[in-house]
């Protein structure tokens, strides 16, 4: 006799998200990775920017039984007075969405599960899709007093009257598991999986490099020390210390040598580019503008160090500072939050205090002048990368699915 296997749950994900950033990678590494193991995903968003790029991914991937569909409403609890009227507003038509969706699925697959993780959106959707038999997993990437503390405390009423709601949640770092349990969550209910990279063969690596360095010979800048800079051009990602700090240096023989390639785009580009400019620093500055992925390790891979500046209250990770330790640079961070669970700052790499421009002129003078001191990094980093390592990570994701209950 054949044996016949059930067919795997259904995972039907939210994301109301204003970019594509670390989160909503992190979002479908999981996403993919599941969809892979045989469950057929759904994911909705309102967001054009990131609907394109999983569409692009799916094709490019090969993926089956992956579909992204538009979500026609956006909910903000946690921003400005205004958003939150407008979340009152927008909760009853959102609601009648939601339910639509839901059923729509329940007539085609027999178990669903909800990986959600917007804040406003799991708040308000979790009590429906309970009631119609789901099974909720919530994704927390950043701590929770933070949010709480927003619209005179609503956020943090609303979070108390469903906390109890899902099966299981997930984080991605020690620094928010913590606050997660001082908000009352159950320990034993929560599992840490840690944004992951894939550690890059040696032949990977040198094609990384070659192309990298092909784009530094078209921008002129193979002869240069190039720091390298990742992320969204916003005011979380505190680019201005980093700016601030090439500035302290203009007086240093150390910045006739360094360039500062930023990799990405965003809302405050403009105004970043201002303050290089007033600040003198704009022929020390390139800026990439948002690239692919192999783009992004490219130029990662060419570079001579990385900087990562956010320390911000609502961070859950940052996963540039592990992707480029992957390609093989040396890296300073701020002494904040989760980058302190991957840079110790003697043996793993620089840390400088936090929202310090005039700390980060020093670390980057001191790298920027130490050449054994780079190599000794890069040389530990595949070591150190060990917990964030995509095998490790997926199989903890694994078996947070396995132990849902059955239908």
């Amino acid at each position: 006799m054949p044996r016949h296997h059930a067919p795997r749950p259904l995972i039907f994900s939210l994301l109301d998200s204003p970019a594509f950033g670390g989160a909503e990678q992190y979002l479908w590494a999981h996403l993919e990775h599941l969809n892979r193991c045989g469950h057929p995903v759904v994911v909705a968003s309102n967001n054009t920017q990131v609907k394109s790029i999983f569409n692009d991914r799916i094709k490019q991937r090969q993926l089956s039984n992956f579909n992204v569909i538009d979500a026609p409403y956006l909910l903000d609890a946690i921003g400005n007075w205004k958003g939150l009227l407008k979340f009152f507003w927008s909760v009853p038509a959102a609601l009648w969405w939601c339910w639509h969706q839901l059923r729509h699925l329940k007539q085609e697959h027999r178990t669903i599960v909800c990986y959600w993780a917007g804040f406003s959106d799991r708040l308000v959707f979790s009590p429906l899709a309970k009631w119609l038999g789901c099974h909720l997993v919530w994704i927390e990437i950043g701590p929770l007093e933070p949010t709480f503390a927003k619209n005179w405390g609503f956020p943090r009423w609303l979070y108390r009257r469903v906390q109890h709601l899902p099966n299981h949640l997930v984080t991605t770092s020690r620094f928010t598991l913590k606050s997660m349990v001082r908000a009352g969550l159950p320990a034993n209910k929560i599992t840490l999986v840690y944004p992951n990279v894939s550690v890059p063969s040696l032949n990977q690596l040198q094609q990384w490099h070659k192309q990298g360095q092909s784009w530094l010979r078209d921008h002129q800048l193979d002869h240069k020390l190039v720091v390298a800079w990742v992320g969204r051009l916003a005011n979380e990602n505190e680019l201005e210390v980093l700016l601030h700090a090439v500035a302290k240096l203009k007086r240093d023989q150390t910045l006739g040598k360094i360039q500062v390639v930023i990799i990405g785009d965003g809302p405050e580009r403009q105004q970043y580019q201002r303050l290089a400019n007033q600040l003198g620093i704009q022929d020390h500055l390139t800026w990439a503008g948002f690239v692919s992925e192999t783009e992004k390790f490219s130029l990662l891979a060419a570079s001579q160090v990385f900087v990562f500046t956010r320390a911000w209250e609502l961070d859950g990770f940052g996963m540039t500072t592990i992707e480029a330790m992957a390609a093989g640079l040396p890296v300073i961070t701020s002494r904040f939050g989760p980058q302190l669970e991957v840079v110790d700052g003697v043996t793993t790499g620089l840390l400088f205090t936090p929202h310090r421009a005039n700390d980060l002129a020093k670390k980057l003078r001191q790298l920027a002048s130490n050449i054994s001191l780079r190599r000794k990094f890069s040389a530990r980093n595949h070591r150190t990368l060990q917990p964030f390592l995509t095998a490790t990570s997926l199989a903890q994701l694994d078996q947070v699915i396995s132990s849902l209950p059955t239908n």
